[in-house]
C-alpha cells in the first residue's frame, strides 16, 4: 500500500491495485467459461463475433482449455484485459504470455481490426503462431507468419491474414520496400491495426531507436579502409593514441596527429578538406581497439556478422556506419563492398508510433514504465506470479581478476553438477561461451552450447537443458522467450530436479541493462517451480573497467581472500549504483539519437503525400518517372545526411553545438529538394530515356553510432540548455515551412 502510494505521489504510470481494475471482470469471465463447456466448437465459433468483450474472452478460455489442454490462470486474463485496453503488462517469466495474448487478438480481429503480434526473432514468432494456432482455427480466424527468408507473395498472404506473427524488424523492412513501389500491386503491408509486441521493454526502447535501412545497388567500395586499418596497426596505444576512461573512443595524440599528418604528406589533419580523412582513420582506430572478434562480430564466408549484445545472436545484415563498418572489413582483410545507396531509413519507434492501437507484455517492464509512458503513452500494468516464486537469487561472488572468476565459477559448476541439478550459465560473449565450454570438457564435464555461431540448435539445446545433470553455456540467447522445463522433455524428472533445487543460473558478468540480468535471472523459477541464480563478476568485467569500478573504490575496501574473492556488501551495492546510472546514461543517449533522426522522419512526412499522388497517376510510364525522379531526390537528400552524420562531431572542436548544426543543414537541404521536386518531375515526365531503378536493394539496421558518447557528452548539461534555446528560431522556421509545404495544390 506505501509503495503504490508513493508511486502515485511521484507520478509513475504503473498499476498495481489488479482488484479494482479488473477483479469483477475477471470473475465473470470465469463464470461464463464454465458455462460453455457443454457447448460444441461451432457453437462457440458462431457466438464469438457478435459478443461482447467478457463472453468473448470465456469462448477464447475455452478454446485454450480444449485445444491446449491449457487452463488460464487469472492472472493471464488480467493480463490479457490490460492488453486489450491498451497497456504494457509485466506478467513474470514463465507465466504464459504467448497464451494470455491471443484472446485479446482473437477479440480485436474478430472486430475486423488486422492484427500484428511482433516478437522477438524469427523463431519466436514461428513458434507462437503454430502454437496458437488451433485457438484461431477454432474462431475461424487465418493466421499468416513473416520471416526473414519470406517471398513477396508468402508476405503479402501473411499481411492479409487476420492475425500475423512478425518481428518488428522485419514489419519496418516491408514498411521502407513499400515505400519503393512503382505500383499497388507491388505492396505488401495493409494499413496497421492492433499491435501487440512482445519483449516490449527490449523492442520499444533498447532497439527502438536503431535506423533501419534499405539500400540500393551501387559500385562504391572504400578502398581508402585498407590504407587508414594499415596506419592504424602501427599506431601505438599510449603513444598515438589513447582511450577515454570508459574504453569507449579513441582519441588521437598530438603526437598521433604528427604521425597522420606525415605518412600521407597533409598539411594539418584538421583542415576542412581532411574531414573524411580523420573520420576514416577515428573508425580504424576503433575497429582495432574497441571491436573484439567472437564477441562484437563473427567472420563467416568472408562476410562480418555482428553479435548483438542484448540477444547475443547474429543479426542478419546488420551494417555499422558506414565508415567503421569498412575500416572493420579492412582490419578482417575482407572484401569492402560498401553500403550502397541509401533509399530509405526509418525506425521501430517511428513505425510504432504510427499504430492505431498498441499494447504490449514483458517480464521486464516496471523499470522502464517512465520511459514507455514518455515515449509510447503506454501505462504498465504490473501482476503478480500465479505462484509465488520460489527462486532465490544469491548476492553476486565478486573476484579482482577475470582468471580468479572463472576459476571460482568452474569450481562451482562441478560441485552442482556432481548433485545432478541442471545449470544454464549465461555469458556475454560467444568467446567466453566456448572457453568455459572447453574448460568444462577437460573436467570431463559435458556441456551444450549455445551461441550465435550455433543457433540452429537453439531448440534442442533449450528442450534438454533443464534435463539432470545438464550443464548449458548460452549467450543473451537464453536471456529472452525461452522455456526451460524441469525434467526437459521427460515429465516424470519433473519432481526429481525439483528436488535437488530446480535450474541454478549463473550470470558471468553484469550487462549495462539490469533488464537484461533479470531475463536471465527469469530463466530459473517458471510457473513456481524451485530455483536459484547467482552472478559471478570480477574488477576487470567489461561494465567495472568501463566505468572505472576499482579506480572509485578505496584500497581499505579491496581486502580479498586467498582465491581472489572480494567480500564486501558495500562494494556490491556500488556494483549496482553503477548499473543503474549506466541505465540512465543510456537512457540519455536514446533521447539524443532520437532528436537526430526524428527530424529526417518528419521530413519524409511531408514528401510521402507527393509520392503517394505520384503513384495514382494512370500513364504507366509517366508514373514510373514521376515516382523515380521523387526516389532519387530522396536517396540523394539521405545520403547527403549520412555524410553530414558521419562527421557533424567534429563540430565540436569549433565549440558548436552538432545538432543544431545537423538540424540547420538538414532543414537548408530540404528546402531545396522541395524547391526542385515540380520542376524535376516535369522534366522527367517529358524525357525518352527508359526510367532506372536499382538493380537490387537489401536491408540493413545501423548499429549505434559509434562516437554517441562523444556526441552525449557535448550535448549534455548546459551544452544541451543552450542548444534548446538556440535552436527555438529554428524550430519556428521549420513549422513554417512545413506548413508551406503541405499546403494543397492548385
Amino acid at each position: 500500500m506505501q509503495k503504490n502510494w508513493l508511486e502515485r505521489l511521484r507520478g509513475k504510470p504503473l498499476i498495481r491495485n489488479l482488484e479494482r481494475h479488473y477483479g469483477a471482470e475477471t470473475n465473470r469471465i470465469q463464470s461464463l467459461a464454465q458455462a460453455l463447456e457443454s457447448q460444441d466448437d461451432e457453437a462457440l465459433a458462431s457466438r464469438a463475433a457478435s459478443a461482447e468483450r467478457a463472453e468473448q474472452f470465456a469462448i477464447v478460455y475455452e478454446l485454450v482449455r480444449r485445444k491446449l489442454g491449457l487452463k488460464l490462470y487469472p492472472e493471464q486474463l488480467i493480463a490479457g484485459l490490460a492488453l486489450d485496453d491498451g497497456a504494457i503488462v509485466e506478467l513474470p517469466t514463465g507465466q504464459g504470455k504467448t497464451v494470455a495474448a491471443v484472446a485479446p487478438a482473437c477479440r480485436a480481429a474478430l472486430a475486423g481490426e488486422a492484427v500484428q503480434i511482433l516478437t522477438f526473432n524469427d523463431y519466436l514468432a514461428r513458434r507462437d503462431a503454430e502454437w496458437m494456432r488451433p485457438i484461431y482455427d477454432g474462431l475461424q480466424l487465418n493466421v499468416g507468419v513473416i520471416q526473414k527468408e519470406s517471398s513477396v507473395a508468402e508476405r503479402q498472404q501473411a499481411y492479409a491474414a487476420q492475425v500475423t506473427y512478425a518481428t518488428a524488424k522485419e514489419v519496418g523492412f516491408d514498411l521502407l520496400r513499400d515505400q519503393l513501389i512503382f505500383s499497388e500491386e507491388e505492396r505488401v503491408l495493409r494499413p496497421f491495426g492492433f499491435t501487440i509486441v512482445d519483449e516490449a521493454d527490449s523492442i520499444l526502447i533498447d532497439e527502438a531507436r536503431a535506423p533501419l535501412v534499405i539500400a540500393g545497388s551501387t559500385e562504391e567500395r572504400f578502398e581508402s579502409g585498407t590504407n587508414f586499418a594499415e596506419l592504424a596497426r602501427r599506431m601505438q596505444l599510449g603513444a598515438e593514441f589513447e582511450l577515454d576512461e570508459g574504453g569507449r573512443n579513441v582519441q588521437l595524440t598530438s603526437r598521433g596527429i604528427d604521425f597522420i599528418e606525415r605518412e600521407l604528406s597533409i598539411e594539418s589533419l584538421h583542415a576542412a578538406d581532411q574531414s573524411e580523412t580523420l573520420v576514416g582513420l577515428q573508425a580504424a582506430l576503433h575497429a582495432q581497439e574497441l571491436l573484439e572478434r567472437n564477441v562484437d562480430y563473427l567472420v563467416d564466408g568472408g562476410r562480418i556478422q555482428l553479435i548483438e549484445e542484448l540477444t547475443g545472436r547474429v543479426v542478419p545484415d546488420r551494417h555499422l556506419p558506414d565508415g567503421l563498418q569498412a575500416a572493420l572489413e579492412a582490419k578482417e582483410g575482407l572484401t569492402q563492398r560498401g553500403a550502397g545507396t541509401i533509399l530509405g531509413s526509418t525506425s521501430i519507434e517511428w513505425l510504432l508510433k504510427s499504430v492505431p492501437r498498441i499494447s504490449g507484455m514483458t517480464a521486464t517492464a516496471s523499470g522502464s514504465c517512465d520511459e514507455l509512458f514518455e515515449h509510447y503513452g503506454l501505462k504498465t500494468v504490473v501482476i503478480p506470479p500465479h505462484q509465488p516464486s520460489q527462486r532465490i537469487d544469491e548476492p553476486d561472488r565478486l573476484f579482482h581478476t577475470v582468471e580468479q572468476k572463472l576459476a571460482a565459477l568452474l569450481k562451482e559448476i562441478k560441485t552442482i553438477h556432481a548433485t545432478g541439478r541442471p545449470i544454464l550459465v549465461g555469458t556475454m560473449s560467444v568467446a567466453e561461451s566456448y572457453q568455459i565450454a572447453a574448460s568444462l570438457r577437460e573436467a570431463d564435464i559435458r556441456c551444450s552450447v549455445l551461441n550465435a555461431e550455433r543457433d540452429h540448435h537453439e531448440a534442442r539445446v533449450i528442450a534438454e537443458a533443464g534435463s539432470m545433470g545438464a550443464v548449458t553455456i548460452s549467450t543473451n540467447m537464453a536471456g529472452r522467450g525461452t522455456d526451460i522445463k524441469l525434467g526437459g522433455e521427460d515429465d516424470e524428472q519433473h519432481p526429481v530436479v525439483a528436488a535437488l533445487g530446480g535450474l541454478y543460473v549463473i550470470g558471468t558478468n553484469r550487462h549495462e541493462s539490469s533488464r537484461i540480468d533479470d531475463q536471465l535471472r527469469g530463466r530459473a523459477g517458471r510457473q513456481g517451480d524451485p530455483g536459484s541464480s547467482r552472478f559471478f563478476i570480477s574488477l576487470e568485467d567489461p561494465l567495472m573497467v568501463r566505468f572505472g569500478l576499482a579506480k572509485r573504490l578505496p584500497k581499505s575496501w579491496l581486502g580479498e581472500k586467498r582465491d581472489g574473492e572480494i567480500e564486501n556488501s558495500a562494494i556490491l551495492a556500488e556494483v549496482d549504483r553503477t548499473q543503474r546510472i549506466v541505465d540512465g546514461q543510456n537512457g540519455d543517449i536514446r533521447l539524443t539519437l532520437s532528436n537526430y533522426s526524428h527530424l529526417i522522419e518528419q521530413q519524409w512526412e511531408i514528401l510521402e503525400p507527393r509520392r503517394r499522388r505520384a503513384l495514382e497517376r494512370h500513364r504507366s510510364v509517366e508514373r514510373a518517372r514521376a515516382l523515380a525522379t521523387i526516389d532519387q531526390l530522396w536517396s540523394d537528400h539521405l545520403n547527403w545526411l549520412n555524410e553530414l552524420r558521419d562527421g557533424i562531431h567534429l563540430r565540436t572542436l569549433a565549440r558548436l553545438d552538432p545538432l543544431s548544426e545537423f538540424h540547420v543543414a538538414a532543414i537548408a537541404r530540404f528546402s531545396e529538394v522541395m524547391e526542385q521536386l515540380d520542376r524535376r518531375i516535369e522534366e522527367a515526365v517529358s524525357e525518352s530515356d527508359d526510367v532506372k531503378r536499382p538493380s537490387s536493394t537489401w536491408t540493413y539496421i545501423i548499429s549505434d553510432d559509434p562516437f554517441r558518447d562523444q556526441l552525449f557528452a557535448k550535448l549534455g548539461g548546459t551544452a544541451m540548455g543552450l542548444g534548446i534555446v538556440f535552436n527555438l528560431p529554428l524550430i519556428f522556421a521549420w513549422l513554417i515551412l512545413k506548413k508551406y509545404l503541405e499546403r494543397p495544390k492548385r
